[in-house]
């Protein structure tokens, strides 16, 4: 009977050496035993699963748990020495098989490829070890060989000793298992099922460690033997392992397959159906009915849509029932996606993918049924889940292309129901994305180069194309794109739904070296859905092929794709000192176009044939609405004055912020990312030498941002733009002004991010804010031209014009002035940061947020601008000369506190936020005096 750790021979459980616990502690450990059996069998079947020999090796180690568990609980009459061997072999094998399970968490996580000899044979060494070291240790101190143990330990403390070994040891590896596993399910993988059967796991476990430990004692000691309590014990156990198993099924689900056969080969069967061996049985049981085979005739996809039916689709098995047919044709998809040639390792790399969707007018129509547009929807969806299940750690961001431009239908993320979400959103007519216009192969480029542009160099980067149009609506010339994806390392695929088109055949060649076996076109629904899915396995790396010299590859391009694919980590793992891709810029060639005399985009490549002349004079004029995020790419031909020394000494920033460091020295610093604004402090920036008015340049030295401050120390004047939103001027009531209506503030009224504003108590009654996109000038200037202003900005930010509307309104309060009401100190912060033009190129189509204490007030785009920024700039500098650090409020959208109802004036204490998309947030507190 089990009474405390105060000798070896407490660790056998076996009851005093009574019979009358083995019936049922047999049974138990034989139905263990059967069901670690199961899970093997189930394991093989699942070929292409993340870790699936390391989990087989893992249920190897319970089984000799469980067979160990027969003799010392089963209640065996042993002899001593005996029962001490089987107890330490069940140490042993307790302490090793916990480390496997340490070791399968660590699977997911692709630090080593799992399934090769390699990871396989450090993995069975190691527990090897484990095992061997632990089990002499035990029999060692249960027959005494050496004297070790005896002369240094007393009686009750080998027995702690050992007891670290069986218990506290294997603890320590399951909890470091479960912590890995639930950090890899929510933070990387964002599922939250899985979850459920891991913290049942962990659970069940739990309970197995109460009875061990505590109930059974009571158990054995209230039958006087007769029952022993590790029988609970290994029953709670048993449930933890089998949902241990269910966890990793569903977190690394695959596909099933009837026959022993590598991940990497395809394998039929041979007689050429796909039919498995129960269902050959089950039909030769049953009655076959000869059913003659209907040739359909041979039609175009436009022809007809009865070729598209069901009975013409999928016909009917022997017996006349289409379940059989329906299961053979999946069965077929699924290892046609396994035939690719890919290499083992490469299935559990991180790939960064950016599916792009055609959304224009050629998407309705009805080759497809019901049309293109349904179609691709709904087959999206099916691919987005088809590639998680596949990459379970990968990202994916969706685009859509139509009017003109690319919008985003949902951010790089891991989540796949997020995107699946967003793709069923595009069914709606609400919010516009329904199909319109034509669509925009450059920009949808330019947008997927800037969703990429800070994914780690150690996956992929791809971008997936669905393009059902004839012609592309783009800005510019399309070829600089095209280089710039091959300098980024970016690989396009193109899935046309029409006739084959020559600059799709170009993008891909060039961003797959050569290789245009990635751009395919679908002529019907069936085989749109094989394409798609067809994607899912990553793509092969191929060696760049030296005939094609229309663009020079990146030096060792091989060799880094190489090394990215072994490195399979995740993107947090790895923090670059230098960016992976090179921000839309003026690259080298440009520079040189510049100096020969030639303007940007008008030089042609040669072999232009007449199928890409014609779409690209087929282009009409168009004038694109703001349709969420949203990146449009206007290529100007080159001025003095966009790319004059002003502008080079601006280019030495993408994010301009002011701070203290940890000494507490002033200095400026550039963000090399959009961050929100509470996490800028205590992050490590580079340093930047100068100021406004001379410009910028790099110092190559690095600052820990230890308090942000306004990332002007002081400004001239404050210029503010009133009635400037359409929606805004609508709520007010009032007249559009045929002018800009312009105010002033004064320098004094210039405040920074994270800083509280004092009120003063005239102020308080009825106190607003007013979020807007903000200009800062970037040297001293007159008589600007509309269409140079970006020439003068040093870039954008985000200002709030907290306003006093008691000192403002009625009319006869302030005689139609809003100055007063508008310039007390620090009613004018600005910030995070100062946005460069190069980072935003179009700043009329950028979202804009205001809220207060975390609800939504204003919400809108720099699109419902009455007055565009150049035109504000040009209104501004008529006559007027403005100066370097000059702030320009361009005025607020619609939402202001005034005309809420009830008034959402602000109170002592509130916190508002104003948020501008590419900028950052402002966030202040209003502290009343």
């Amino acid at each position: 009977m089990v009474n405390s750790y105060g000798e070896f021979s407490d660790f056998c459980r076996d009851s005093g050496n009574q019979w009358s616990t083995l019936p049922g502690s047999i049974i138990l450990c034989g139905i263990a035993i059967l069901v670690s059996a199961f899970l093997l069998w189930r394991s093989q079947r699942k070929k292409a699963a993340v870790g699936r020999r390391e989990m087989q090796l893992f249920l190897l180690g319970y089984v000799v748990i469980s067979i160990c568990e027969i003799f010392t609980i089963g209640g065996f009459p042993l002899n001593d020495t005996v029962r001490i061997v089987f107890v330490a072999i069940h140490i042993g094998a307790i302490t090793a098989t916990s480390w496997i399970l340490m070791l399968n968490g660590a699977v997911g996580y692709q630090l080593l490829d799992d399934g090769t000899a390699v990871s396989i044979g450090l993995l069975l060494i190691s527990s090897l070890i484990i095992f061997v070291g632990t089990g002499y240790i035990a029999l060692d101190t249960g027959l005494g060989w050496t004297d070790f143990w005896n002369s240094t330990l007393s009686p009750p403390n080998q027995a702690y000793a050992l007891y670290t070994l069986y218990q506290l040891v294997p603890l320590f590896f399951i909890v470091v298992f479960f912590l890995l596993e639930a950090f890899l399910v929510l933070r990387i993988l964002g599922e939250r099922k899985p979850m459920l059967y891991l913290l049942t796991a962990a659970l069940l476990f739990a309970i197995s460690q109460v009875f061990q430990y505590v109930i059974s004692v009571h158990i054995c000691n209230g039958t006087d033997g007769k029952i022993n309590g590790g029988l609970f014990s290994t029953l709670f156990t048993l449930l933890s392992v089998v949902m241990i198993w269910v966890f990793w099924r569903m977190a690394d689900s695959d596909y099933d397959f009837e026959d022993e056969v590598s991940d990497d080969e395809y394998v039929g069967t041979k007689n050429g159906t796909s039919s498995t061996r129960a269902q050959s049985t089950a039909a030769s049981k049953r009655r076959k009915v000869e059913v003659p085979a209907k040739e359909a005739p041979r039609r175009q996809a436009w022809e007809t849509e009865y070729s598209r039916t069901v009975e013409k689709t999928i016909q009917p098995a022997d017996d006349g029932t289409l379940g059989q047919s329906v299961q053979e044709r999946e069965e077929e998809r699924k290892r046609k996606r396994l035939r690719k040639d890919t290499k083992p390792f490469q299935r559990g790399i991180i790939r960064h993918v950016v599916l792009v969707l055609d959304l224009s007018e050629a998407m309705m129509e009805k080759d497809m049924r019901p049309n293109r547009f349904i179609t691709m929807v709904n087959y999206t969806q099916d691919y987005v889940r088809e590639f998680f299940e596949q990459n379970p750690i990968s990202q994916m961001s969706v685009l859509g292309m139509h009017d003109g431009v690319c919008i985003r239908v949902s951010e790089l993320s891991g989540n796949p129901a997020e995107h699946v979400a967003a793709i069923q959103g595009l069914r709606s007519k609400d919010d516009g994305k329904e199909p319109k216009g034509s669509p925009s192969l450059q920009n949808a480029l330019e947008l997927a180069r800037a969703t990429l542009y800070h994914t780690p160099s150690h996956g992929t980067r791809e971008v997936i194309v669905v393009f059902g149009s004839l012609l592309s609506l783009d800005p510019g010339d399309i070829h600089q794109s095209v280089k710039a994806c091959v300098r980024d390392r970016i690989r396009v695929s193109v899935i046309g739904m029409s006739a084959r088109l020559k600059i799709c055949t170009e993008i891909v060649r060039r961003t797959n070296a050569g290789d245009e076996s990635e751009y395919t076109i679908a002529t019907d629904q069936e085989m749109l859905k094989e394409l798609l899915l067809a994607t899912t396995t990553p793509p092969v790396i191929r060696q760049s092929a030296p005939a094609d010299t229309t663009v020079a590859a990146p030096p060792a391009q091989s060799s880094q794709s190489a090394a990215a694919l072994m490195m399979m980590g995740f993107p947090s793992r790895v923090v670059e000192d230098q960016l992976t891709i090179n921000p839309p810029s003026k690259n080298k060639e440009d520079n040189e176009a510049e100096q020969n005399g030639e303007a940007n985009g008008t030089k042609k490549d040669e072999d232009d044939g007449e199928e890409q002349k014609a779409s690209e004079s087929g282009r009409p004029a168009f004038t694109p609405r703001y349709l969420g995020s949203t990146l449009r790419v206007t290529f100007s031909k080159p001025t003095a004055a966009n790319f004059g020394s002003t502008a080079r000494a601006m280019a030495a920033f993408e994010r301009l912020i002011r701070f203290e460091d940890t000494a507490g020295k002033i200095v400026y610093g550039n963000l090399d990312k959009e961050t929100p604004t509470k996490e800028i402090e205590g992050s490590v920036v580079e340093v930047l030498d100068g100021d406004v008015k001379s410009g910028f340049k790099k110092t190559g030295g690095k600052a820990t941002v230890g308090k942000l401050l306004c990332p002007l120390p002081t400004t001239n004047i404050i210029h503010c733009v009133g009635l400037n939103y359409r929606r805004h001027a609508e709520e007010c009531n009032l007249q559009i002004p045929t002018h800009p209506a312009i105010f002033t503030k004064p320098s004094d009224a210039l405040a920074g991010p994270l800083e509280s504003i004092p009120i003063p108590s005239p102020c308080q009654s009825q106190l607003d804010y007013e979020g807007e996109l903000t200009l800062v000038i970037g040297r001293d200037c007159k008589n600007v031209a509309a269409a140079d202003y970006r020439s003068v900005l040093l870039g954008y930010t985000v200002g709030n014009d907290i306003s006093a509307r008691n000192y403002q309104l009625p009319a006869s309060v302030s005689g139609g002035q809003f100055g007063y009401a508008k310039s007390f100190d620090k009613f004018a912060p600005i910030g995070p940061c100062i946005v460069s033009t190069q980072v935003l190129p179009d700043p009329q189509k950028l979202g804009l947020q205001t809220r207060v204490n975390g609800q939504l007030r204003q919400q809108t785009g720099t699109d419902d601008m009455i007055y565009s920024i150049g035109q504000v700039v040009e209104h501004l500098s008529r006559g007027t000369t403005l100066r370097a650090g000059t702030v320009i409020l361009t005025g607020t959208p619609s939402g202001v506190g005034l005309f809420m109802e009830p008034k959402g004036f602000l109170a002592d204490g509130d916190t508002v936020e104003v948020y501008v998309e590419g900028i950052g947030s402002l966030v202040n507190k209003v502290v009343f005096e």
